[in-house]
């Protein structure tokens, strides 16, 4: 009997001494958060109007070229194109005046996954009157799309 006695003395300071050294927990909340800026990007096609006959009277040469526009999901944007553009020719001394319109020159980011691309047409236009006296050769000049958002 005094060794059952014994045991359960042993086993009484034994539990006693764990409870003694048990580990504590306490928590704490925090939190995570993230910020999505608002970013566009545009890319425009180049327009180029089909050749022009001398003595061609059949009023104005158009053509048009596409604007692409990506922007943050829900972002709103509009496009600018200056309304006039002169056309010079190469080498210098004659120009062709043109007009630029944009359609729908506004619009909301869809994002920027796999088809999210916004698409928006630019015309040039040369009306007859600024073609029917020029000199031969090949006309150009470079323009700015202005995205702002």
């Amino acid at each position: 009997m005094k060794i059952v006695k014994n045991s359960l003395v042993a086993a009484i300071a034994l539990v006693t001494s764990s409870a003694a050294f048990a580990q504590a927990t306490t928590t704490a909340n925090f939190s995570v958060s993230a910020s999505v800026l608002a970013f566009c990007k545009v890319s425009a096609n180049n327009i180029v109007i089909a050749p022009i006959t001398a003595g061609d009277t059949t009023g104005p040469k158009s053509s048009t070229g596409g604007v692409s526009v990506n922007c943050t999901n829900a972002t709103t944007y509009t496009l600018g194109v200056p309304a006039t553009l002169t056309l010079g020719l190469a080498g210098g001394g004659f120009d062709i005046p043109s007009t630029l319109a944009i359609a729908a020159p506004s619009g909301t980011g869809a994002g920027f996954g796999a088809g999210k691309v916004q698409s928006h047409t630019v015309t040039a236009t040369i009306q007859e009157a600024a073609y029917e006296n020029a000199r031969a050769g090949n006309y150009s000049a470079t323009t700015t799309v202005t995205l702002t958002y």
